[in-house]
């Protein structure tokens, strides 16, 4: 075997090497809230789902706003090269920044549920 092609041979081999599990990543947004749910039964561990909450209700706050922004824009192209296609880009950036708007409503109370559940949950 030529000798430029073993480090390729082994960098290819280290390649297919699994990493192990606790090395992965710990799931994040939904998939930690979904967890941390499950088996959710400490104050602290509510105060913990509820940061989570909040920051997936400032995600989607901060995408409302974008797409509200977006929305805009088009409205001010309404007789530009975009052409009849205008108001059917604003109907859908609409109605994509309201579901987000509401979505980040939703999970502001689902934030206020779970600091509500901290406050009456006794501590183990």
């Amino acid at each position: 075997m030529p000798k430029h092609i073993a480090p390729f041979l082994l960098v290819l081999l280290a390649a297919c090497v699994p990493v192990p599990f606790a090395l992965a990543e710990p799931p994040t947004g939904d998939a930690q809230i979904s967890t941390l749910v499950k088996s959710a039964k400490t104050p602290a561990d509510h105060l913990k789902i509820a940061a989570l909450l909040d920051a997936e209700a400032e995600t989607e706050a901060a995408k409302a706003k974008t797409l509200s922004d977006q929305a805009e824009a088009y409205r001010e192209h309404l007789h530009s090269a975009y052409g009849k296609n205008i108001p059917d880009l604003v109907e859908h950036t609409d109605a994509l920044a309201h579901s987000y708007g509401e979505a980040a409503q939703r999970h502001k109370a689902l934030a206020d549920l779970h600091r509500q559940m901290a406050a009456a949950t006794q501590p183990q």
